[in-house]
């Protein structure tokens, strides 16, 4: 499958090589060409990514990151959700400070 074509929005499965100014170095599964990952997402060395399938810049594979982007996002809404749960228990004592109320 090597040298394989792509159609735009198409996904595929990419290994984090590299950082790169601006996001990461990526190898498509099943592909020999290198691509490129723009994003501010922290990623590991060795991680398989979802991506989409942009365009081709010369013999690099551009690929999108706003699927990752987007699972970090819902990683953090969970968390945020989960510590307003946790402060929503607390109360205002009458200095004003937090306090944990009765449950």
């Amino acid at each position: 499958m090597a040298n394989q074509e792509y159609r735009a929005g198409e996904y595929l499965n990419c290994t984090i090589d590299g950082e790169e100014a601006g996001g990461y170095t990526v190898t498509v599964t099943g592909d020999d060409r290198r691509g490129f990952l723009p994003t501010s997402v922290t990623c590991r060395l060795g991680e398989v990514v979802k991506a989409q399938f942009i365009c081709m810049k010369g013999e690099r594979i551009l690929v999108s990151a706003k699927f990752n982007d987007h699972h970090k996002r819902s990683e953090r809404k969970a968390k945020s959700a989960a510590e307003f749960a946790r402060a929503s228990r607390t109360g205002p004592d009458a200095n004003g400070d937090s306090v944990k109320t009765a449950e």
